[in-house]
């Protein structure tokens, strides 16, 4: 099936805007989708009590660009803010697609590629996450597994930049799942968000569950929802972080930094995870943030987008 039948039809990328956060990292993400993947279907979330602050033009950009608006109510789920919950809720929201791929808002599309390769009947589709940022005593899992009276699985997967074994441990930047009811839940999304609320009760005592519950909740949700899981592999979510050559540093040392920047090159990656707005620097993918503020806005760079949102937020505040 090529990335123009009917499974780009049948999916919904979906991001999550949180101003005066992710504002332009939303306008990039909506204009990489629509450069490569001009038909796909993109929805970008945002909560209902933030949405007066929702710079103006953002919202017009969104309509031009085809990218539809959703409000979603993000309140009481979690006792304390949680800002990585907002994934969850916009997750759990309904959607008519057969299929959803959520994307965190700090990606972008980098090439045209067939969404058939992140999307499949009863599986979830993620990548592994860069390195065990939770988990390493293996007791961890045991103590989240056991709220939900399962035993941590025998299976491992390898982390992506370590090649660590780990019971399965996925990054949540980029995740495919199937729309329909699941078990008790009407959908994965809201088996993957009250798997993190449940995880979260402190009478449980999950270890350093912030800022990692989302990705703690999300295999053992697929555990619960009697789904299967397929690994991606780092092109689907191309982490770019990584440390700059320096002239000061030792002579290993920009040796082992040459080698991860060599690695990052080496890709044919088809998302990028870029984390913050530097990282492409230094690498073969940098200026393409540039590019895409120029070829869909009024701004020649991503410095310039960004002093003006800023402005407007400032005025809005």
């Amino acid at each position: 099936m090529d990335n123009t039948g009917n499974t780009r039809k049948s999916a919904a990328f979906i991001y999550v805007v949180d101003p005066p956060i992710l504002t332009l990292e939303a306008i990039l993400l909506s204009a990489s989708v629509r450069r490569h993947l001009p038909d796909a279907e993109l929805i970008a979330y945002c909560p209902s009590e933030k949405v007066g602050q929702l710079p103006l033009p953002l919202r017009e950009y969104m309509e031009e660009i085809n990218t539809r608006f959703e409000l979603m109510d993000t309140r009481g789920y979690f006792p304390k803010p949680y800002g990585h919950g907002n994934k969850l809720i916009a997750a759990a929201q309904p959607r008519p697609h057969e299929y959803t791929i959520f994307l965190d808002t700090d990606v972008v599309i980098w090439q045209p590629f067939d969404m058939e390769a992140m999307v499949a009947p009863n599986v979830i589709s993620a990548a592994p996450e860069g390195r065990r940022t939770w988990g390493k005593p293996v007791g961890d899992w045991d103590a989240a597994y056991s709220v939900f009276n399962m035993t941590t699985p025998e299976e491992r997967i390898r982390m992506a930049r370590t090649g660590v074994e780990s019971p399965p441990y996925f990054n949540a930047g980029v995740v495919s799942f199937p729309n329909g009811p699941v078990g008790e839940f009407s959908n994965f999304g809201e088996c993957w968000l009250k798997t993190a609320i449940e995880l979260d009760d402190p009478k449980h005592g999950i270890p350093e569950r912030r800022p990692w519950l989302d990705q703690i909740a999300l295999p053992i949700a697929i555990r619960r929802a009697g789904l299967d899981y397929r690994v991606l592999d780092d092109r689907y979510n191309l982490s770019l972080t990584h440390k700059v050559l320096t002239p000061e540093m030792k002579p290993h040392m920009a040796a082992k930094v040459q080698k991860e920047i060599d690695r990052l090159n080496s890709f044919d990656p088809m998302i990028l995870h870029y984390h913050n707005f530097d990282a492409p620097g230094g690498l073969r993918y940098e200026g393409y943030l540039d590019d895409l503020i120029r070829e869909n806005t009024v701004f020649k760079n991503l410095a310039a987008a960004r002093r003006r949102l800023n402005a407007i937020s400032a005025q809005q505040s």
